[in-house]
């Protein structure tokens, strides 16, 4: 039921995130997830992912609002998304 989504033309689930599917948006996750990812972006920086297609779940710790709350520099990066997609890499080669 959480992982349902709100409307068929949003990322929103009617608890998580999920995946976005036009590909013109902004992305919130790595293009490697699976459609039925869904999880959770945190507005400190802080962000988890479960893919049941494929058996894993991404946790990012961070503190974006460090040194001020105006910090952008984590969201302007585009880091959480990359990282992601540095473990779905590192995990495809085991």
């Amino acid at each position: 039921l959480f992982t349902t989504r709100f409307n068929g033309s949003t990322r929103r689930g009617i608890g998580f995130d999920m995946k976005e599917l036009d590909e013109t948006a902004s992305q919130n996750m790595s293009p490697l997830a699976g459609p039925n990812t869904f999880g959770h972006l945190g507005f400190t920086g802080t962000c988890v992912w479960a893919d049941p297609d494929k058996n894993l779940i991404f946790i990012f710790l961070s503190n974006r609002t460090y040194p001020t709350m105006e910090n952008p520099k984590l969201s302007d990066g585009n880091y959480r998304p990359k990282l992601q997609g540095v473990a779905y890499r590192a995990l495809k080669k085991l």
